[in-house]
């Protein structure tokens, strides 16, 4: 997991926030070490719902 800058609680708890924002928008403006993490993250919440 790449630590973009931030303490580990902070991390976290923005990729749920963007995770949460992606799902609701469908489209979200970030950068792209932000993106290639939240890709990570949520591929990984959504592929237990696509079973």
């Amino acid at each position: 997991m790449r630590k973009l800058g931030r303490p580990t609680a902070h991390r976290l708890s923005m990729l749920r926030t963007m995770v949460s924002q992606l799902v609701k928008h469908e489209r979200i403006e970030t950068t792209v070490a932000k993106a290639k993490e939240l890709r990570r993250v949520a591929d990984q919440m959504v592929e237990p719902g696509k079973r």
